[in-house]
């Protein structure tokens, strides 16, 4: 499967469960990569990085922990890689008064989960949300990460907004999402949601750079300024070949992307995202955009993922 690979079910502490194993966490979302490192890219050890971008945001969400005035219930939104987890792992640092990422992990009152498409998610859901009222065991917050709501079931996010609904004044639920459309409207509701955009690829460049990291420019462009893929893809390099070859088709606009993806909806799902980071860096036609709309759409619909993307793609 390529893209964006499942993480964990319920983790508390230092580590995630899988498949019965206790392994560390790893980030998927902006500001540390998963996996092998490589130059310039933070270990688990080193102090949580700075956030590349979203400048504006966190100086908000900083001014509201700091005025104790942040609300019960905080939604980051905004495309895979972005930084969503990064800045939600900043946000509970700040609330811990930590700065290590292995620190904020370890804590006692920190709590997280990442929605899995199975039947036990709810159950899961129920165990991590049984923990929510318990008093903090040091200092005065509990922080409860829950990634990518916008795959909650109903039944899910029902339990979600009651959670959020009854908390008590020392829960804060960091929720990510991805797409907020697909976010139960009344969790919507009843968080302060922030949307994060792309950081600009020149001020991407120049932290990755900062970093010692080879190639800035290009993982700058081909990331299409979501600063957690461009690490991914210093450190993976067939995740960086597959988006050289999705540019590579994306500028001959030919079709041939179509063999590129293979019978993979999430891989497809992926392809997207990046084809609108290019179509944002030039003047795209009005029917390309649409159909770039369409493929979102038609995935939905289960049509095949290589059928989506040649149908984009051909002129």
């Amino acid at each position: 499967m390529g893209g964006y690979p499942r993480r964990g079910q319920t983790a508390r502490g230092p580590s995630k469960s899988r498949g019965g194993t206790r392994v560390p966490p790893t980030y998927k979302d902006g500001g540390m990569a998963a996996g092998p490192q490589a130059r310039g890219v933070p270990s688990r050890q080193d102090p949580l990085p700075s956030l590349i971008g979203h400048t504006a945001t966190w100086a908000l969400l900083r001014r509201l922990i700091e005025r104790k005035k942040l609300p019960a219930a905080v939604l980051l939104s905004g495309p895979p890689g972005v930084g969503k987890r990064t800045l939600a792992l900043a946000i509970a640092g700040k609330l811990f008064d930590v700065s290590r990422e292995d620190a904020i992990a370890a804590h006692p009152d920190f709590l997280q989960l990442v929605p899995l498409e199975d039947t036990a998610m709810r159950d899961r859901l129920v165990g991590l949300l049984s923990h929510v009222h318990a008093r903090p065991l040091r200092g005065d917050v509990r922080v409860i990460l829950i990634e990518d709501v916008d795959r909650l079931s109903p039944s899910a996010a029902a339990l979600l907004l009651k959670a959020i609904e009854d908390a008590p004044q020392y829960a804060k639920f960091l929720l990510t999402a991805s797409i907020p459309d697909r976010v139960v409207s009344t969790v919507r509701s009843r968080s302060l949601t922030r949307t994060l955009m792309p950081v600009p690829e020149q001020e991407l460049s120049d932290a990755l750079h900062a970093r010692g990291i080879e190639h800035p420019e290009e993982l700058a462009r081909l990331s299409g300024g979501r600063p957690g893929l461009a690490l991914r893809m210093a450190v993976d390099a067939e995740l960086l070949q597959r988006y050289r070859l999705w540019s590579a088709a994306f500028t001959d606009a030919d079709g041939s992307a179509s063999s590129l993806v293979d019978d993979d909806t999430e891989q497809a799902q992926e392809f997207f995202v990046f084809l609108e980071s290019q179509l944002r860096r030039g003047t795209p036609s009005a029917a390309l955009v649409r159909r770039t709309r369409e493929a979102e759409a038609m995935l939905r619909q289960h049509v095949p993922p290589n059928f989506v993307v040649e149908y984009v793609l051909k002129r």
